[in-house]
This record gives structure tokens, C-alpha cells and sequence, in this order.
């Protein structure tokens, strides 16, 4: 396709959020003749007396996707493989939405919705860090001090552009506020070991305090998970379902908290879904042990009720507490067990379930407590799935957490806009997750 690779317009899609995507299918379907309607995930297009309803996922490749699929929905767009799903819905995944951008729309057209899209004109468009690292991996079996020796040699030689000083400038009211998730034309001035950290394994050997059976010594695991992470940037997606007022014939809110690091500072940012609506509620910033937290205002389109923090009034999750505890508040049960290899690509991980909660865990009397953990070789906790029920005096209700991390050493976070404005309020709220 003249004007640019359709190997790394594929691989650029395929780092777009649920959001991004959603917008990008959008814009292309326009293209191609469709009026269209963007309802959270779900876009409708229409052409004459033709209404198509495409609903854009996006899960974790470890996770399934038929929770979260509409009964409704004629299309499909996904980064990920699904299989479950009626057959007369069609399947789009970034290799055909890429086929379709290269050939179902003008040419002139497809690449200035690109260029929107990726902040960059398609022709200019490098491969992803994560295929560059990935094909040196794969280059004849390097061994690994070979390729350490090459990607040193490359950073050298500036093959990687890397321009601390270079940040993206953000819309004040633009919900990546205070968060630059760096591209693959601004990769971060990482080491070889940084930058091989998050796309593989050490190798296949069971992690710290984990034998054929099970974890065996949870301390040890705790730390190799904790050292692993260390200072390193990352993303954690912290999610918790339970029904509306504990009420278990009410519907279920889904309460989630991004948490994006880098250095000492990290930005927390709130959300709350119940069936198809998703509510953004605010924001934490932390900074030189100084708490902000604001709630947003939905009608005014900004934040407001900017207030200091003491860290007791922090009703969050920090990533330090998480970082410490992901492994002693839900892996210390009564019995696990161990499914070895579960993974993809060059990442080996190790499936982990428990059942039956100990005396250690910080979520009290509960009942049917199980959880599902992906744990790598050095002791990595990926994602961490927990279910239990909760039994008061008159009622028992279920609960879910489900706790990710991502985007390790890939990730920046700036000071948001609203810190410095409107007026400080130490009566700001700041809701419990």
C-alpha cells in the first residue's frame, strides 16, 4: 500500500485501548459511506436502510471475551482471537481492520485518519518497540547475551530515539491528562534487561516459593514479586464487582482504579460501570509525598473539588501497598495448585489456583473464596482474578477483584492540569474504590 506498511499499521492498531479503537472503527466506517454513532464500545452504522451494530473488545489475551459480547452485535472488531460467539456474527481482528483500511477506503482518506489517530503521518510510522525486541528474539535463537550486546549497540548507535524532554502535550480536559504512555517512536532510555522484561520470561522454571504442587512459601514469593517490579514504570488495572448497596438483587457496579507509576509520582484515575454505562468519577495525583485528589464534574467537563490529601484519607489502593501485598492479601490460601507453561509469545507463565482463604488475608470472614493467579518464572503476579461471597445477618452477596498489571517500563506520568487549578477544597471527595 503506497504511503505506508501495513505490517506496521497492524501493529500500531493493536496498541490502541478499547476507546482508541472505538474511535478509529468509527472514523473508518464514516469512510466508507456509513452515518455513525458511537455508544461507549458499541458504534452504529448506517447506510440507507443497512444499520450495523460493531461492538469493539478488548481483553487480555489470557481472559475470555464472552462476557463482555452483546447479544446484539453484528460485528466484532478485537484484538484478541474470540471463538465464542454465534456464528452469524463476523470477526474482525486487526489484520482484516488493516486490510480493510489498505483497501476499503481511499487512500488519501485512510491515511489522514491514521495520521489522527496515531499523532503521526502513516509513512512515518516505526515498528513497535515490542516487535523489534520480539524479532531480535527470534533471529536464529540468539542466545540472550547475544541480543543484550546487540540492543546495547543499537541504543548506542541511536536506533532507539529517545528524547526525555520530548513529551506529547495534552488537551486540558483530555482523559489521558497527566499520563503520556509512550509510542514506539518515543521509547524510554531503558537497559537491554528492562526493555526484555516485560516480553519474556527468565525461562520456564517455577517461581520463587512455588514447587509442583503449589506456592509453598508465600513470603518468598511476595518479594520476588515486590523486587521484580521494583522502581520500574508500569500500569495496574484494579477492578471490583459487587451488586449496587450490597444488595444482591440489585445489578452489579463495577468500581476500577487505573494506577500509572513512574519514578516517585503516579496518577490514580477512577471509574464506575454498571451494565453499559461507564462513569468516570476522578482522579489522585501523587507527587513528593503530597496527595491531590479531584472529582469530575461530568456537566462542567472538568475537574473540580481539588483537595490535599493526608495518606489516611487516601481510600485507594497505592501501587507500593499493592506491590507489597498482591501476593500475601489474595494468594494465601489453604491449598493451590499449579498448571505450568500458560502463555504466549516468548512470556511462559505459570497458572496458579487457590481455594479456601487463611488466617493471613486482610478480606475477613468470607466464604467460597477462590482466586486464579498468572505468575511468571522471577515471580511476576501478571493478573490476579479473586472470587468469594460475603454473608451478612440478612443477606450474602458475591463479590470479584481483578488486579493487572501492564505496560512495565512503558509508561510516563506528568503533573495533570487540575492541580494547579480552581480552588483547594479540603472537603474535595475522594470515593473509595
Amino acid at each position: 500500500m503506497g504511503g505506508f506498511d501495513t505490517n506496521i499499521i497492524e501493529q500500531h492498531l493493536a496498541q490502541l485501548t478499547e476507546k482508541e479503537l472505538t474511535a478509529f472503527v468509527a472514523d473508518i466506517w464514516d469512510a466508507r459511506g456509513y452515518q455513525t454513532v458511537v455508544d461507549e464500545s458499541i458504534v452504529t452504522a448506517t447506510k440507507g436502510q443497512t444499520s450495523i451494530k460493531i461492538q469493539v473488545i478488548r481483553v487480555h489475551w489470557w481472559q475470555s471475551a464472552s462476557n463482555k459480547i452483546f447479544k446484539s452485535s453484528d460485528v466484532i472488531v478485537t484484538h484478541n482471537d474470540i471463538t465464542e460467539v454465534k456464528q452469524e456474527v463476523k470477526i474482525i481482528n486487526m489484520s482484516d481492520l488493516t486490510d480493510i483500511v489498505a483497501y476499503g477506503v481511499h487512500r488519501n482518506t485512510s491515511c489522514g485518519i491514521c495520521e489522527q489517530h496515531f499523532d503521526i503521518p502513516p509513512n512515518e510510522l516505526s515498528y513497535t518497540l515490542k516487535y523489534r525486541i520480539q524479532h531480535q528474539l527470534s533471529l536464529n535463537h540468539v542466545q540472550l547475551a547475544v541480543i543484550t550486546l546487540f540492543t546495547i549497540s543499537m541504543l548506542i548507535a541511536g536506533s532507539f530515539a529517545v528524547i526525555d524532554s520530548q513529551r506529547p502535550e495534552f488537551a486540558e480536559n483530555d482523559d489521558t491528562d497527566g499520563i503520556n504512555k509512550l509510542k514506539s517512536n518515543n521509547a524510554p532510555n531503558q537497559s537491554s534487561e528492562d526493555i526484555l522484561l516485560s516480553l519474556q520470561s527468565a525461562g520456564d522454571e517455577l517461581p520463587p516459593g512455588v514447587n509442583s504442587t503449589g506456592i509453598t512459601d508465600i513470603e518468598s514469593l511476595a518479594s520476588a514479586h515486590a523486587n521484580s517490579i521494583g522502581t520500574r514504570s508500569h500500569t495496574i488495572q484494579f477492578s471490583r464487582y459487587r451488586p449496587a448497596d450490597l444488595n444482591p438483587e440489585k445489578s452489579t457496579i463495577q468500581r476500577s482504579i487505573d494506577i500509572t507509576t513512574e519514578d516517585d509520582q503516579y496518577l490514580i484515575k477512577k471509574t464506575e460501570e454498571t451494565a453499559n454505562n461507564q462513569t468516570y468519577l476522578g482522579a489522585i495525583y501523587y507527587t513528593d509525598g503530597v496527595f491531590y485528589s479531584a472529582d469530575w464534574n461530568s456537566s462542567a467537563d472538568r475537574h473540580q473539588r481539588i483537595s490535599r490529601l493526608d495518606y489516611r484519607n487516601v481510600l485507594a489502593p497505592t501501587p507500593d501497598e499493592l506491590r507489597r501485598e498482591i501476593v500475601t492479601q489474595y494468594l494465601s490460601t489453604q491449598n493451590t495448585t499449579i498448571k505450568k507453561n500458560f502463555g504466549e509469545d516468548e512470556l511462559v507463565l505459570h497458572q496458579i489456583t487457590g481455594r479456601g482463604i487463611s488466617d493471613n488475608s486482610h478480606l475477613g470472614p468470607v466464604q467460597n473464596y477462590s482466586v486464579v493467579a498468572l505468575i511468571d518464572s522471577r515471580g511476576i503476579v501478571w493478573n490476579v482474578t479473586a472470587q468469594y461471597s460475603v454473608v451478612m445477618s440478612d443477606r450474602a452477596y458475591e463479590v470479584q477483584i481483578e488486579i493487572s498489571y501492564m505496560d512495565i517500563n512503558d509508561t510516563r506520568v506528568r503533573e495533570p492540569s487540575w492541580v494547579d487549578s480552581g480552588q483547594q477544597d479540603p472537603s474535595g471527595a475522594n470515593r473509595p474504590v
